[in-house]
């Protein structure tokens, strides 16, 4: 990891002294000693496949963070956002790259604050959510150009309502909250809270 040493005391501007360059990009920090360095360190490190980058930013789309929303949380341009959301870049600088990696562990299961308008885009660009991809698995792996996304569409509500309780009842054990749950089964919050309330009639019935 790059350290931006200064000279100057930590009361004026620019950077600390033995500041991280890692701590200076989340502080959004704009000074031209650190721009500077991390350019540096840009030219230093290997570029990364921009596959997983790409696939990332879109499956953060579909759970409807706007590309404003995520070039704020990135420290970049929206037009950034969207040449690597649209897949035009073959690779992406590593600082970029894992920027986004991190950002996608916290925000992959929490929909944003635009989510019907951006999702709605997102779908009609064929964009992949979370459920489509694994940071490991074969065949399906985020970061892997040659992998296809598991198979992640709603099944359909015309099963058997048993069926559907007992699909709800192992999402939830797996310690899923109903929020989540919805999102994984594809179906509305109110179409999980139904259900419950239909678990729970059965349950005392029996």
């Amino acid at each position: 990891m790059t350290t931006i040493l200064a000279e100057r005391p930590v009361s004026s501007p620019g950077p600390a002294p033995g500041l991280m360059l890692a701590a200076c990009r989340a502080a959004g920090c704009r000074h031209l000693e650190c721009r500077r360095a991390a350019r540096a360190h840009e030219r230093l490190t290997e570029p990364r496949d921009a596959t997983g980058t790409r696939r990332r930013l879109q499956s953060l789309a579909v759970m409807g963070h706007s590309t404003a929303a995520l070039a704020a949380r990135l420290n970049v341009p929206s037009q950034t956002v969207r040449r690597l959301q649209r897949g035009n870049p073959a690779e992406v600088p590593a600082a970029i790259a894992d920027a986004v990696a991190a950002l996608y562990d916290q925000l992959w299961d929490v929909r944003g604050t635009s989510h019907h308008a951006v999702r709605m885009m997102a779908e009609r660009r064929g964009w992949v959510p979370p459920l489509g991809w694994d940071d490991d698995e074969a065949g399906h792996g985020i970061d892997d150009p040659s992998a296809v996304p598991a198979d992640w569409k709603p099944r359909g509500d015309r099963r058997a309502l048993a069926d559907r309780i007992e699909d709800l009842a192992e999402v939830l054990a797996q310690g899923n909250t109903p929020q989540q749950a919805a999102w994984r089964l594809s179906i509305p919050l109110g179409t999980v809270h139904t259900l419950q309330s239909r678990a729970a009639r059965t349950a005392v019935a029996s």
